[in-house]
């Protein structure tokens, strides 16, 4: 049987400067360009904490989502901009007869709480330190990936502030747990749910033991950048198993500015080599780059989607 190894992205592109309805047809194009499996909508409105102004109890301050008062969960759902354009990607996918699947990004409790605490807190909540805005905002966005799912969509949670040492790890992954309780009692939905977690996973003492308990089947993990690569000292093939786990893995970095900065076939494919070597490449549910591409130049996204797909292809040729 031949070994198929899906191939995704993060989420975010670079905004591409035309109207939202092109922009995220050219963020499509460019991935299916370039035979990307499960695609982004490439997050064209906002940034990552930027999508969550509609959620009551945040704030729009100069530019900057803060806290306003408690935190409550939509009115309406539907209305929510991540629903939309994941719906706009399904239509187009259609047209266009396309066999892709669609994932969709939201910014954990985590990091859109800390971040959102930081920027300032204007009543009902303490500090940064008061747990209820976590558990306030799980809440909210649990409804989101409920009729996310509903839609079809893949749902991936972004936390990079469980390697940012935002919280104690043990906490953060029980209120994370509680926001997905929902979406894995049915089945159908528990390969559909992954956490993202960029950075080293070294920096917070037992993170990837934590990691392990997370209430979803993959775990999206870099592996490529100057500090990544530490990650993979970390992971084992025991206790991925164990814990009935799959591993996304981040096999091409993203902290490049140049075209020719961009790792090559030779560097992913040997990444590719570990990676079967120490986990199996069962336990692998799809590669991706590092981390999510807003910073980069659209230029350096066309190379790194290209060379992740000219690597992976090469590399299954070989693998069979």
């Amino acid at each position: 049987m031949r070994l198929i190894l899906k191939k995704t992205v993060i989420g975010s592109f670079p905004r591409i400067h035309h109207s939202l309805d092109d922009s995220i047809k050219t963020i499509i194009d460019l991935q299916l360009a370039n035979k990307i499996d499960i695609i982004s909508d490439g997050e064209q409105r906002y940034d990552m904490i930027g999508y969550f102004h509609q959620i009551p109890g945040l704030i729009d301050e100069k530019g900057k989502l803060c806290i306003g008062k408690k935190i409550q969960s939509l009115d309406e759902i539907n209305e929510f901009e991540k629903i939309s354009d994941f719906i706009f990607s399904s239509d187009y996918i259609n047209k266009l007869a396309s066999d892709v699947s669609i994932k969709t990004a939201l910014t954990g409790p985590i990091t859109l709480g800390m971040t959102c605490a930081m920027n300032g807190i204007k009543s009902h909540y303490t500090s940064v330190l008061d747990t209820r805005i976590y558990e306030d905002i799980s809440l909210a966005i649990q409804p989101i990936i409920i009729r996310l799912l509903e839609l079809g969509s893949l749902v991936q949670i972004d936390e990079p502030g469980l390697s940012g040492g935002f919280m104690n790890p043990e906490i953060a992954i029980k209120i994370i747990n509680n926001m997905l309780e929902k979406s894995i009692k049915k089945e159908k939905w528990q390969d559909k749910l992954s956490i993202h977690v960029c950075g080293a996973m070294s920096r917070v003492n037992n993170l990837f033991e934590n990691l392990l308990n997370l209430n979803a089947s993959v775990l999206s993990l870099a592996f490529s950048g100057n500090i990544e690569k530490e990650n993979l000292k970390i992971i084992s093939k025991k206790d991925i198993e164990k814990a009935s786990k799959k591993i996304g893995f981040g096999c091409i970095g993203t902290e490049v500015s140049k075209i020719n900065d961009v790792d090559n076939d030779i560097e992913i494919i040997k990444r590719l080599e570990e990676i079967s070597r120490l986990i199996d490449l069962n336990n692998v549910a799809y590669v991706h780059p590092d981390c999510g591409f807003r910073n980069n130049s659209i230029d350096v996204v066309e190379r790194i989607l290209r060379n992740l797909s000219s690597s992976v292809d090469s590399f299954l040729e070989r693998y069979s």
